[in-house]
């Protein structure tokens, strides 16, 4: 587990990482937009509507995070291939 962190501090991170990342980013979101809708219920409305905005923009943020890695992990696989056969 820490060659993996170590890996991804280098920035070399392998699909299943990315996978893993991926499903505790959204794990992590579902569990803020359950905390969101007990504060909804306890607080009141108007600062859960903001929280419900700040949640929405953190997902979206995330999920283009992931969509952005997975571009870079296509591109750093295309460029191994290039590299392999310049060899």
């Amino acid at each position: 587990m820490n060659n993996g962190m170590i890996d991804s501090a280098c920035g070399q991170t392998s699909a299943r990482q990315v996978s893993q990342m991926e499903y505790m980013l959204l794990q992590a979101i579902m569990y803020i937009k359950t905390i969101i809708l007990i504060m909804v219920q306890t607080i009141g409305v108007g600062l859960g509507e903001m929280d419900n905005m700040l949640l929405r923009k953190v997902e979206e943020l995330t999920l283009y995070m992931l969509q952005q890695q997975k571009i870079i992990e296509k591109q750093n696989d295309r460029i191994q291939d290039l590299e392999d056969k310049i060899k």
